[in-house]
């Protein structure tokens, strides 16, 4: 049930008629409306509470008291927002025995010592104070905790890294001065598995203790000016997806070659980045990588023949060069997918070692200006499906003789002149879709013959 009040709230004997109710959801516009004591009624079904005000500004404010009567209410999930009597906060919660998830969202003010009670059975927080600093033994007592989102607050990271159960942590620093993490800030979770971070586009600069959060399997960086990353990241042995995205930098190459020390890593998503993106060839380990980068330059390097562990490899971005010819020496990569932002730079013919990938099974290519044909499928000894669209000035499309093992081809949005592909009098036993659409210049077969 979701309440809405705009100027009083329900009479106590309104709740007492809700007896099939077990999540509550209050919300009010008027800063003036005190929680309702009739909610206790409550206590033998509710499980979810939360009570949220929608606080205006330039009024003045009142801090409500959480009534004492709600301590025989069994809940399990609790949302508060606004302005409470934190001591009447801390009661209410201690009386919760069976509280496992709790999102604070809470005015604090100049003297406070003490925010939240200890609460060893809490599994969950999503904790965004505002007002006065957080005292740095917030976390207290939270023996269990194993997920923490903490929103707009940086005084007290150290403390959530000490957590002993900490498994999840995402730090959401935002409307926050430039964010310095100096050796102070000592991070040294053996528990922690996923971080994520994110200032809001400000400055942030991570302690070299990041390297001992040594359990730490996915890491996320994202809207920030980002710092050079520490040097040394080898301590990361259990780390497999990185995530960086929209993080400007001074120099990409200083600020994530610490990246290249990282020896397990397996996933990458990154963008939008700044060029160059050399760095992103030396995490040879990894099987696949997602890179977004519409509006910047991407530049197709030799180096990307080092990656032999590449399974799938996704590009979005202005391409500047033409398709290297180490793409074979990628042994096991399988799905390969370019999608050029600027049709009139990057590659301008599809070359025939395209073919020579040897375990190649899905080829996408999409916004190309080109000159000449596309080779055979015949040529690529693992292909099942092929894409081809928004493509200029192809001469030729692919011959579909000999490709028994094609599952799909697509060509989209293809200006010519070209004749579309001959199906072959032999069949194609595994062809499932064929998608000829929005051509032009492009004339078709004088017959086609199925078997």
């Amino acid at each position: 049930l979701e309440v809405y009040a705009f100027s009083c709230m329900p009479p106590d004997d309104y709740w007492a008629g809700l007896t099939q109710v077990t999540n509550l959801k209050i919300s009010s516009a008027l800063y003036s409306l005190p929680p309702p004591p009739g909610i206790a009624s409550l206590n033998g079904t509710l499980k979810s509470l939360s009570i949220i005000h929608n606080l205006p500004d330039g009024v003045i404010l009142v801090n409500h008291t959480i009534p004492s009567s709600w301590n025989a209410l069994n809940l399990t999930s609790f949302v508060v927002q606004g302005r409470f009597n934190l001591s009447s906060l801390s009661d209410f919660l201690r009386s919760m025995p069976f509280l496992t998830t709790l999102s604070f969202a809470c005015r604090i003010y100049p003297g406070e010592t003490r925010i939240l009670p200890p609460l060893p059975q809490l599994l969950g927080l999503t904790f965004q104070p505002t007002g006065a600093a957080t005292p740095p033994d917030v976390f207290y007592g939270f023996d269990s905790l194993i997920s923490l989102y903490i929103f707009g607050a940086v005084n007290f990271l150290s403390s959530a890294f000490q957590l002993p159960m900490i498994q999840i942590l995402n730090l959401q620093l935002m409307y926050l001065p430039d964010v310095a993490v100096d050796e102070a800030n000592t991070w040294n979770s053996t528990s922690l598995k996923t971080l994520s971070v994110s200032a809001s586009t400000r400055s942030i600069q991570f302690p070299t203790s990041l390297n001992n959060l040594v359990n730490l399997a996915s890491l996320s960086i994202s809207s920030c000016f980002l710092a050079p990353l520490p040097a040394n990241l080898s301590g990361l042995v259990n780390l497999r997806v990185l995530k960086i995205k929209s993080v400007a930098t001074l120099s990409s190459t200083l600020t994530f070659a610490g990246l290249t020390t990282l020896p397990n890593v397996t996933f990458l998503e990154a963008g939008p980045l700044p060029p160059p993106n050399r760095w992103v060839w030396k995490l040879t380990t990894l099987r696949e990588i997602e890179f977004s980068n519409p509006f910047n330059t991407f530049t197709l390097d030799a180096e990307m023949g080092d990656m032999n562990n590449l399974e799938v490899l996704t590009i979005w971005g202005k391409l500047t060069t033409q398709f290297p010819s180490t793409l074979p020496a990628m042994t096991s990569l399988k799905r390969l997918s370019v999608r050029n932002s600027d049709p009139l730079s990057g590659p301008t013919a599809f070359p025939s070692f395209l073919a020579e990938i040897p375990q190649l099974e899905e080829l996408f290519l999409l916004g190309f200006t080109v000159s000449g044909g596309f080779p055979d499928i015949a040529l690529f000894p693992s292909l099942r499906r092929l894409q081809l669209s928004l493509i200029d000035g192809l001469s030729s499309a692919p011959s579909l003789v000999g490709a028994a093992q094609l599952v799909e081809i697509s060509l989209n949005a293809i200006t010519g002149p070209l004749s579309l592909p001959l199906i072959p009098a032999s069949g194609l036993p595994s062809l499932t879709v064929v998608d000829f659409s929005f051509l032009v210049g492009v004339s078709a077969p004088v017959h086609v013959c199925y078997s």
